[in-house]
């Protein structure tokens, strides 16, 4: 992911910066603290990915198909083999190339199917203590959006409740955006306005539109 020129786009939000992916169609705004993630932690993501049990070679030659990761230098913590962790991880994935702009009905069909199908989906993955918190009609920068919020036990064993997360869906006639947004609960309400600022300032680019 590149640096956007300044005349592109509007001035970033104090402590943030512009990143691009020219490729998949988006621009962000991401607060600097942030690091490019290596591979895939946050288990709905890799389950999106279709990445399983990938090994992390297998993963690293797959980064092409994906936009850039971050993880948040701020929320770290150690796991229980000593291992430290990101505890609070942001990822996109994009789904375009339609031969064809969707019509308003087609798209009102597949908000709907993704209302429907989302919270299955999530349950289906069988993550330790989830619980769906909230469906929601939201925004990702100018567009609608569906927001699915849950909490589960977490990357961590024996924190039960201990993660906190949410997976938002939007799309344009051509494209389909996913966000995943995963946190631990402690740090959920303190980080919630930084993550608002980022999911405003989503930009769509060139085909995607």
């Amino acid at each position: 992911m590149d640096e956007v020129p300044d005349n592109v786009l509007p001035e970033a939000p104090q402590g943030f910066h512009w990143r691009v992916e020219p490729r998949f169609g988006f621009a962000v705004a991401v607060p600097r603290q942030f690091h490019l993630l290596a591979n895939t932690v946050d288990p709905i993501a890799r389950m999106m990915r279709g990445v399983g049990e990938a090994s992390s070679a297998e993963e690293t030659a797959r980064r092409h198909d994906w936009p850039e990761g971050y993880w948040d230098a701020d929320v770290i913590g150690e796991l229980a083999d000593g291992r430290v962790q990101p505890f609070r991880l942001l990822e996109f994935d994009v789904v375009g190339g339609r031969e064809r702009p969707q019509t308003d009905d087609e798209a009102g069909d597949m908000w709907f199917q993704a209302r429907q199908l989302f919270p299955e989906t999530l349950e289906s993955v069988g993550l330790p203590g989830f619980a769906l918190l909230n469906v929601l009609d939201s925004s990702l920068g100018p567009l609608d959006a569906l927001t699915f919020e849950y909490r589960w036990d977490g990357l961590r064993d024996g924190e039960d409740g201990g993660d906190h997360a949410l997976l938002m869906w939007a799309a344009t006639p051509t494209t389909v955006f996913h966000v995943y947004h995963h946190c631990v609960e402690t740090e959920w309400a303190a980080r919630r306005p930084e993550l608002d600022t980022i999911l405003g300032s989503f930009e769509v680019l060139g085909a995607a539109r």
